[in-house]
């Protein structure tokens, strides 16, 4: 049996669909929601799943507050702006689960109403059905990782998960910000030093690589504006590094 873990805060434009999606997978959908103020909790206990309050730790260290209660021993953690596809939610319906592997699926981003086919977003594997017992969440602030011991399989679905990931140009203008102060206080917390090289070239060549090496042009419109808003994280990530490091 499975459980559905989600971690939201505002999500109350996203999270019937992911809900709604969950609930034919499992009736267990714990909603990890820390504070939350424009009627997400509602939303989300209207369409089945139950709210837990907690209180904000990061992204990895808060998914592992999951365990505490779920009812079940595999846990499917998926974000409040994804939804199960009905292919994806036959499969894992039809998958026997071993506690050996770990499942992994790929994400289809949809950005400002477009499908992302290349852009160095797509393929993209992500371990997201795992055994309780045997897997944690590591405690970064962002782009979190599981971790285990011992050998583990990373078996691959073959069917996609919707990720809506910015459904406006500002939505992706302000997480962008959010994450780019997310990576730099972990680089400024690990000691990590960042050449000047790439401090300086490091956004440019972020758009070179997403446009042209990994075939954002094939994305048209979308893939240009989503090029140029990554290149500009990645100037703001060294910017707000930079101002952390002085500081220290």
């Amino acid at each position: 049996m499975i459980s559905a873990v989600v971690i939201t805060l505002n999500e109350a434009h996203n999270i019937e669909d992911c809900v709604k999606a969950l609930k034919q997978v499992t009736d267990d959908v714990i909603v990890l929601d820390s504070g939350s103020t424009d009627g997400t909790q509602d939303i989300a206990i209207k369409n089945g799943a139950k709210i837990i309050s907690v209180e904000w730790k990061g992204y990895g260290p808060t998914k592992n507050m999951a365990n505490e209660f779920v009812k079940n021993d595999w846990i499917l953690s998926i974000d409040a702006d994804e939804v199960l596809t009905p292919e994806l939610i036959n499969e894992i319906k039809e998958t026997e689960l071993d506690a050996k592997n770990i499942y992994s699926i790929n994400i289809l981003p949809n950005y400002c109403g477009e499908w992302i086919y290349h852009s160095g977003w797509f393929p993209s594997y992500k371990k997201r059905l795992y055994h309780r017992h045997t897997v944690r969440w590591d405690e970064r602030e962002v782009h979190e990782n599981l971790t285990w011991q011992g050998d583990k399989n990373i078996v691959r679905f073959k069917n996609v998960l919707h990720h809506y990931s910015y459904r406006t140009a500002q939505d992706h203008l302000l997480k962008g910000e959010k994450y780019a102060m997310l990576g730099a206080k972990h680089l400024a917390a690990n000691g990590k030093k960042v050449a000047w090289i790439k401090q300086t070239f490091g956004p440019a060549f972020r758009f070179f690589r997403m446009f042209v090496l990994q075939l954002g042009f094939l994305d048209k419109k979308a893939g240009f504006l989503l090029a140029k808003r990554e290149s500009r994280m990645v100037a703001l990530r060294y910017k707000y590094y930079r101002e952390l490091s002085k500081t220290d």
